[in-house]
């Protein structure tokens, strides 16, 4: 399902400090506007979030909730997000499905309510996600993602399995 709306979602924060080949200025001009426009909307409540499982420590770059006023209830979300600036994104790719993976397999053990996603900038999702190899993956339901303009300040899409 794709939902094309500006939908404000997440506080864009990278784990990895930026690597051979990254944009002009490296990634943290972008997490600081991102920072300021997704605060606003949502209650960041981790940054990051931490997993404790067994004697190992993990870090999601961020917990976020939102009360859903129609439904008093709250909405939990956790976000990686992933700028795929290393020399191979198909490289790039396999390191954040891992992780995703693995942080949505502990999410499931120790906060199954809260959703995962991952975020990547537009370009990003142009560049790999409209390649047979990203469709594979948005057609068998692997991932729960987020597109966003880092420039502009805004969510471009959720891209939610069906």
């Amino acid at each position: 399902m794709y939902l094309k709306e500006a939908l404000p979602l997440v506080k864009l924060l990278e784990a990895e400090p930026p690597r051979v080949g990254s944009q002009p200025g490296g990634w943290e001009p972008v997490r600081a506007r991102a920072v300021s426009f997704l605060s606003a909307i949502r209650t960041i409540t981790h940054d990051p979030l931490t997993l404790k499982f067994g004697k190992k420590d993990l870090y999601i770059d961020l917990g976020a909730r939102q009360l859903l006023a129609a439904q008093k209830a709250e909405s939990k979300i956790a976000v990686e997000i992933k700028s795929f600036t290393g020399r191979s994104d198909v490289d790039d790719l396999e390191k954040a499905l891992g992780q995703y993976i693995l942080y949505q397999d502990i999410l499931i053990e120790l906060e199954p309510e809260r959703v995962l996603y991952l975020a990547v900038p537009n370009s990003v999702f142009d560049d790999l996600f409209e390649e047979p190899i990203g469709k594979l993956l948005l057609k068998n339901h692997r991932l729960k993602l987020i597109t966003f303009d880092p420039k502009q300040e805004v969510i471009k899409q959720w891209i939610i399995p069906n």
